[in-house]
């Protein structure tokens, strides 16, 4: 089985002392983050079957609550909601666009007047 091991010291002589002060070596249980990671991912895990059998993950499950709240929304708008930028939804909208979850609706120019 292979083992993992930090490479170079740079990662913890830069990023730690911007949350220690100190330099100190992190520990994991010490981080508040992770107890929050584990319970999103078994919070998400509970939705797995649902969503496997509509066969879309938990990001798009998120676009489609957010659209079920108001059609017509711009990718920004949603991005604003879900806290995601442009380059991570227009991938995830495309993939539920493709599986006929949602429809595009390109709004018309208006034309400038000369």
């Amino acid at each position: 089985m292979d083992e993992f091991i930090i490479k170079s010291n740079t990662f913890i002589e830069s990023f730690v002392p911007l949350l220690y002060g100190k330099f100190k070596h992190p520990k994991l249980e010490n981080q508040i983050c992770f107890p929050l990671y584990v319970i999103a991912k078994e919070i998400t895990g509970l939705y797995r079957p649902f969503l496997d059998e509509l066969d879309i993950t938990y990001p798009q499950y998120l676009v489609m609550m957010v659209l079920w709240g108001g059609d017509g929304l711009t990718v920004t708008h949603i991005g604003e909601k879900l806290f995601l930028d442009s380059g991570t939804l227009t991938p995830l909208l495309k993939r539920l666009e493709a599986k006929g979850f949602i429809i595009r609706k390109r709004k018309k120019r208006r034309r400038k007047s000369s």
